[in-house]
């Protein structure tokens, strides 16, 4: 029986007000605006960063009423701050925040967000009607760069002469893909052509997903001594003659991401320690080595050539000389040789035995 009360109570006070002249425009039902600016609420999400953004709104009250409006706020996966319900007086507006938070190093994104003015009295009546107005916002989570470099060889001994190839790998630490430009230090590049080496990149610009990894190569040839461009560079002298350079090589891998949209270019460097050994021997064949081939055919040609001779000619002083020919008749000289008495033969009859 209260409740019917209540209710013809409420329908009077309806129908009195709808007979009454209506004041600066106000609705003789219960109306309400809600309006909300940006539209697009941006928030950073990389760590150290504040995780929230903002949006302010405005809910107006276009009746005669007193009204009761709540507040209710629905985002995807996101905290919010908002006020729960406003009390509105007749043609007036009430401003409120919606402050949206984020957990940090989530993934880039766009995120929907509701928000919703509800009337729930009507000078302190319900109201018979459901009155509401909303807003349809989008959260943008922001991409950030993020880069990580490891030397896999941190450690590099290497002869003059020599060829190795050195892998780094770098990774995607940020929450969106992102191209990643990898190259050697430039206060290194001076340097290094000072020094003489030579080197070869593969692959310079690299597109990485996020939480991944690529690999990158370096290719070093390292230098002789007699190859430095610069009188400081210092080799060091060994005791068994050989000659050591140790420099301290640096390269990078920069996101691009982070040069168009940051502040700056995000970069991370690693490290690699390289010890170069230069040989006398290597050093010096290397350098004068089509000199010494020659040198070394000419003086072999001289050598065999003067070993031919001497050969020859110590052959012939060993050999005799051909002996003097006797003459068939021979001269005496001084004295005349005797001749010898020539023996008669014995008869005849003396043999004639038979």
């Amino acid at each position: 029986m209260a409740n019917f009360g209540r209710t013809v109570f409420g329908v009077l006070c309806l129908f009195l007000v709808t007979q009454a002249p209506l004041v600066n425009g106000q609705s003789t039902l219960p109306d309400i605006d809600l309006t909300c600016s940006p539209a697009q609420v941006m928030i950073q999400v990389f760590p150290g960063s504040t995780g929230a953004g903002m949006t302010n709104c405005t809910v107006s009250n276009n009746s005669a009423y007193t009204l009761d409006v709540d507040i209710v706020v629905t985002a995807d996966g996101l905290d919010y701050t908002a006020p729960g319900s406003i009390s509105l007086g007749a043609g007036s507006a009430v401003d409120f925040q919606v402050v949206l938070r984020s957990e940090f190093g989530v993934l880039m994104g766009q995120r929907s967000v509701n928000i919703e003015a509800t009337v729930t009295s009507v000078n302190g009546i319900p109201p018979i009607s459901e009155e509401k107005s909303e807003v349809n916002l989008l959260a943008s989570l922001m991409q950030y760069s993020g880069v990580e470099i490891t030397a896999n060889q941190p450690q590099l001994e290497i002869s003059s002469g020599e060829t190795k190839e050195l892998t780094y790998t770098v990774k995607n630490t940020g929450n969106g893909i992102d191209f990643f430009r990898f190259g050697i230090s430039y206060s290194m590049l001076d340097y290094l052509e000072d020094t003489g080496f030579v080197f070869a990149i593969d692959g310079v610009n690299r597109q990485i997903e996020v939480g991944q990894t690529s690999n990158f190569t370096i290719s070093i040839t390292a230098p002789y001594k007699e190859d430095a461009r610069h009188q400081l560079i210092n080799w060091n002298e060994k005791s068994n003659g050989d000659s050591e350079l140790i420099i301290q090589f640096e390269v990078f891998a920069e996101s691009e991401f982070s040069c168009r949209y940051g502040d700056g270019c995000l970069r991370g460097t690693a490290i690699s320690i390289f010890t170069t050994t230069d040989k006398s021997t290597d050093s010096f064949f290397s350098e004068n080595s089509n000199l010494i081939y020659i040198g070394i055919g000419s003086i072999s040609s001289i050598l065999i050539a003067a070993l031919l001779v001497f050969m020859l000619k110590n052959k012939s002083q060993k050999e005799p000389t051909n002996p003097p020919i006797k003459s068939a008749n021979p001269i005496i000289k001084n004295k005349a040789k005797p001749v010898s008495s020539i023996k008669e033969l014995p008869p005849k009859d003396e043999f004639d035995f038979l």
